[in-house]
């Protein structure tokens, strides 16, 4: 017998969390228990468990029981310019997007940016 996954609401509220927190605290992840207030489910089990299915989807990335190790595969944090205070530099833009400061989530292979 066969098991088929299912995308949930509550999958999406935790991935929406977690990519959001990530934008707002330049690129560093929320905690299990920081997940669990935002989107109101009741125990870091059921987080881990919600964790399991997006891991399987190719969704996130998660370092386990390592705190705040969660990665959005295909997606690429760059700071905002205001983070170099005065350093020179240069830099490429990810699929042609040029707000810094956000994710931006690469097409496998297309190098083009996917609206959020």
């Amino acid at each position: 017998m066969s098991s088929v996954l299912k995308l949930t609401p509550r999958h999406l509220s935790v991935y929406d969390f977690i990519v959001a927190f990530k934008q707002d605290h330049d690129g560093s992840s929320p905690s299990v228990l920081e997940i669990c207030k935002a989107t109101g489910v009741n125990s870091t089990s059921m987080v881990r468990r919600y964790f399991t299915t997006l891991i399987l989807l190719g969704m996130i990335n998660y370092g386990g029981r390592k705190s705040r190790m969660i990665s959005i595969p295909g997606a690429r944090w760059l700071p905002p310019l205001s983070d170099f205070r005065g350093i020179a530099y240069s830099y490429s833009s990810v699929g042609g997007a040029e707000d810094l400061g956000t994710y931006h989530f690469l097409r496998s292979g297309s190098g083009s940016s996917i609206p959020e």
